[in-house]
C-alpha cells in the first residue's frame, strides 16, 4: 500500500495499560519492553482497516517530557497507528523522517481543526 492510502473498513481502537502493551510487544514484534502503540493491519475483504493498540500509561508517562497535555500525546500515538496503516513505517531510520512528518501534519490538522479530544483516565 501506497502511503496515504487510507485502507477501507471498520477500525478497531484499544487503549490498553503498560503490562498489556509490554506482553503484546513481545508475543507479536519479540521485544518485551514498553512501547506507545502497536498497530496491526486488517483485511479488506472483511471490511477491515486495522487495530491500533495504545498505551495508555505510556502516554500519561511521555506528555511531561514533550511538554504535551496527555490528549495531545494520545492524539498523537493514534495519529501514528493510522499513519501505520496508511502505509507508512519508522522502524528503518531511512523511513522516521517520512512518519515524523506525516504525524505533525496530522496533528497541525487536528489542532487547526480543533478535533484533538479531551482524555482522561479513570482512577480505581
Amino acid at each position: 500500500m501506497a502511503p496515504d492510502a487510507v485502507p477501507p473498513g471498520e477500525l478497531s481502537i484499544a487503549l490498553v495499560g503498560r503490562d498489556e502493551i509490554i506482553r503484546m510487544h513481545e508475543q507479536f514484534l519479540g521485544d518485551p519492553t514498553v512501547t506507545d502503540v502497536i498497530t496491526f493491519p486488517g483485511d479488506p475483504d472483511e471490511d477491515l482497516a486495522g487495530e491500533i493498540c495504545v498505551c495508555a500509561d505510556f502516554a500519561l508517562e511521555q506528555a511531561p517530557r514533550f511538554s504535551q497535555d496527555f490528549s495531545s500525546e494520545l492524539a498523537l500515538y493514534l495519529a501514528h497507528g493510522w499513519l501505520h496503516l496508511a502505509g507508512y513505517d519508522d522502524i528503518a531510520e531511512e523511513d522516521r523522517p517520512k512518519m515524523r512528518e506525516g504525524e505533525k501534519r496530522a496533528m497541525e490538522s487536528l489542532r487547526n481543526a480543533g478535533l484533538i479530544p479531551h482524555f482522561s483516565l479513570a482512577s480505581d
